[in-house]
């Protein structure tokens, strides 16, 4: 780490993991480690076009010779300004701060429709992804994790309105850990590298199923999530208006997300990841009707 931080004359200042791929540095830096260089210049242009909008994200810190990145062996680096405030820890009782996340995700999506043509990400579909190579990931495990009628009835729901769907950039990987607050004021937005083209109520959905990944028992949290999906989808609606296909296709949207984690962790042999994948589908399942909007 020392070398690297040689580029930017750093090396000799006090540095603490706070990721397995990230340090803080003298407190003032935050230095993050990546395998794939692309993902790294994809985060480097979202953030700057994002700054030149006036969004709080992390200021890229140049080395000595004017770089974005330092290639140290396999691995690639990016030094960006530390910014204020910290993630939320939970909101589960705290049904204001579920109405901020969701206005902070559409002020981010906002923001995304004006440079949009500048910054020209991949394009991705929920749809293609389900129909693909989710299909026939949960079809190579003899449909072990969920059954393939269930599959086929939310393949056949998310594809009922999907031409209506609105698509423009999304964040892609909306959790508590890529938002600052400080208090409980939005401070920052992080991590860019999974940015893309894609149905933009992904996001918030992104959003409140992981709020069900670490619970062991999604169902006896049934009124407390479903009050915070309402008071997220409130304030998301806030800032982008949905329509009526989006309103109608949330439980789709959400099951789709839930498969495609299934399919990935089993890819990767991580059964009980793909497995939580699973409860958390049928729990959505379970509660269709009373996701979709009014």
């Amino acid at each position: 780490m020392e070398e690297v931080l040689r580029a930017w004359g750093l090396d000799q200042g006090e540095m603490h993991r706070i990721h397995p791929s990230a340090w803080e540095v003298e407190g003032r830096y935050v230095l993050k480690e990546y395998l794939n260089p692309e993902e790294l210049e994809q985060n480097v242009r979202v953030l700057e076009a994002l700054r030149r909008l006036q969004i709080p994200a992390a200021r890229v810190v140049r080395t000595i010779s004017g770089k974005s990145l330092v290639q140290y062996g396999e691995n690639c680096y990016l030094l960006t300004r530390k910014l204020p405030g910290k993630p939320l820890s939970d909101i589960w009782q705290n049904r204001t701060l579920a109405r901020k996340m969701g206005e902070t995700i559409g002020i981010l999506q906002l923001a995304f429709r004006h440079c949009e043509d500048e910054l020209k990400l991949q394009e991705n579909s929920l749809l293609d992804e389900t129909k693909g190579w989710v299909r026939e990931e949960l079809a190579r495990t003899g449909w072990s994790l969920v059954e393939e009628l269930e599959f086929v009835h939310a393949q056949t729901g998310l594809e009922m309105y999907y031409a209506q769907l609105p698509c423009q950039l999304i964040h892609r990987d909306v959790h508590f850990g890529n938002f600052l607050f400080d208090g409980d004021e939005l401070s920052g937005y992080l991590d860019f590298d999974l940015t893309q083209r894609n149905i933009r109520i992904f996001d918030p959905c992104y959003f409140l199923l992981g709020l069900l990944a670490k619970e062991k028992n999604p169902t006896a949290r049934k009124k407390d999530w479903l009050e915070l999906q309402d008071c997220t989808f409130s304030g998301y609606d806030n800032k982008i208006s949905m329509n009526l296909a989006e309103c109608r296709t949330i439980p789709y949207v959400m099951e789709c997300i839930e498969l495609l984690f299934a399919a990935y962790f089993s890819r990767i042999s991580n059964w009980n990841s793909a497995r939580g994948a699973a409860e958390v589908f049928r729990f959505i399942r379970s509660i269709e009707r009373e996701l979709e909007r009014p």
